[in-house]
């Protein structure tokens, strides 16, 4: 069983009814905290966080697969931007072409030699400096190589999102940032009723 089936048999198999599990899916849906959401249903708020938590990794397993299959076909193909986001102390790369983003995870070794270069080169120039913070990266078909392009300085709507979106959140868990972040990406490029209904579509 994949973890998508795992999160949506989880979902599916709720001690409480549909109705009450899709009031949750619409205040998660329009982003309510777990608190002001366990306060309207009269739930407690660890029931909320655990339906939260399953809801936001259904959302980003989904997106998850999909940006995979869109950035297999196009990284070594096209060229595409590099920027950052930082969260607090910590900072988490992506990739964007066409309006798709896709958060660099060090697991994937088919972007070993991309790695190689961020961390040769491209990660020390963004931070290190204030006239840049993208860069543009090249793919040689014939050496099999990455290469940037050029280093500019662009508007960075999704990091500006994100961060002010995670602000409304205390207390939020380090090592669960990066799952808040895929899920704050999700939100940027989707509204409300989008969620809504994908969250819904578990119980069909």
């Amino acid at each position: 069983m994949s973890k998508l089936e795992k999160i949506t048999a989880y979902i599916q198999n709720a001690k409480i009814d549909d109705e009450q599990l899709k009031k949750i899916c619409y205040c998660f849906a329009y982003d309510m905290t777990a608190s002001a959401t366990a306060q309207k249903l009269d739930l407690s708020r660890q029931t909320i966080n655990s339906y939260y938590k399953m809801m936001r990794e259904f959302l980003v397993e989904v997106q998850d697969t999909t940006n995979h299959i869109h950035f297999q076909k196009i990284y070594c193909k096209d060229p595409f931007t590099l920027k950052y986001i930082s969260i607090g102390s910590g900072i988490v790369y992506y990739l964007e072409k066409n309006g798709i983003f896709y958060i660099l995870d060090e697991t994937n070794k088919k972007l070993d030699k991309l790695y190689n270069l961020l961390n040769r080169q491209i990660k020390d120039t963004l931070i290190s400096t204030k006239k840049a913070n993208t860069a543009k990266i090249l793919y040689h078909s014939h050496e099999k190589e990455y290469f940037i392009a050029t280093y500019l300085y662009t508007t960075n709507e999704l990091g500006e999102f994100v961060t002010q979106r995670l602000k409304k959140f205390r207390g939020l868990n380090k090592n669960n940032n990066r799952l808040h972040i895929k899920e704050s990406i999700i939100r940027y490029r989707h509204n409300e009723e989008f969620l809504f209904k994908s969250l819904c579509s578990i119980f069909k």
